[in-house]
């Protein structure tokens, strides 16, 4: 997966999700933290970092495959840094999107409008 180079911005709910093209298995990997932020209507950055780190950690002790799917790409960040950044695949995102949680973590679902976005292919991105 090191040869990832077409990089994709969609907009789901007038909000960017960044999506990175896997040409070895041809497919989209998509940022979590933009999933993230879509589903719970977040803005703040930080705060949709942290719900991340928790839900992640909450699933980890659940031993949900959810997070053994999710993978680390680097993705170029507003100061032209690249960093490593959790991604989700087209079916990990819908998992997620439709996953009932426990202890306390809002449910997260994804509305029919955002599903048929992500149904749709992302064009090749050079």
């Amino acid at each position: 997966m090191k040869d990832l180079q077409k990089l994709s911005i969609r907009f789901f709910d007038d909000r960017e999700v960044r999506a990175l093209w896997d040409e070895a298995n041809a497919k989209w990997w998509f940022s979590v933290l933009d999933i993230i932020a879509v589903l719970t209507n977040q803005d703040d950055y930080w705060k949709t970092r942290n719900y991340w780190k928790y839900l992640k950690a909450k699933l980890k002790k659940e031993r949900s495959q959810l997070v053994s799917t999710t993978t680390q790409l680097k993705l170029t960040v507003a100061d032209g840094k690249k960093y490593k950044s959790d991604m989700l695949d087209y079916e990990g995102i819908i998992a997620l999107g439709n996953s009932n949680f426990k202890s306390g973590i809002p449910v997260l679902s994804l509305s029919k409008h955002q599903i048929s976005n992500l149904e749709h292919r992302i064009p090749n991105v050079e």
